[in-house]
């Protein structure tokens, strides 16, 4: 899985970050905007630490998509990010932060969930790109500590996008 990736260190711009990845999918590489989903951190507590609800990006996604049913929360075991991915927490402090994730609708299959959303694991939907909003820490002490240098880092999935241009079911 290649990821094409976008770094943004200093000040916070989820905004651009967002219609940047959004305008590139949608109006460069030609993607069906009415087959994109995406998911936005609905809050949770990590730690020690509460998060809110991600407001500032659900209103840049309801700026942006002409579905707004394809705007769905999830809390921390979707939409929020750990450095190295594993709640197996390492001597060292980790990065984190909440994301939003962008995912393609591959269509109707045989999923027997009755409201079946992204992160269903009946492959409906194809995650092919996130924000990651990095704004803290984990320490090995399992605390959460705010970071002074907030970055955003934002990546594509190349072949996940190459399925989706390509109108393939598969990378092979």
């Amino acid at each position: 899985f290649e990821m094409g990736g976008y770094f943004e260190v200093g000040e916070l711009n989820k905004k651009e970050a967002v219609s940047l990845i959004y305008n590139f999918l949608v109006n460069e590489l030609k993607i069906d905007s009415n087959k994109l989903w995406v998911t936005v951190f609905a809050g949770d507590e990590v730690y020690d630490h509460k998060f809110p609800k991600d407001n500032d990006v659900m209103e840049i996604w309801k700026n942006l998509l002409i579905n707004k049913e394809h705007i769905v929360e999830f809390g921390k075991e979707n939409n929020y990010w750990v450095q190295g991915g594993g709640a197996e927490i390492a001597i060292e402090s980790k990065l984190c932060g909440s994301q939003t994730e962008i995912f393609f609708d591959l269509g109707k299959n045989n999923c027997k969930e009755t409201n079946c959303l992204p992160n269903c694991s009946c492959g409906r939907f194809l995650e092919i790109s996130n924000n990651l909003f990095i704004t803290h820490k984990i320490t090995g002490e399992l605390k959460v500590l705010p970071l002074s240098n907030k970055a955003i880092e934002s990546v594509i999935g190349i072949e996940r996008v190459a399925i989706v241009t390509e109108d393939k079911k598969s990378v092979y």
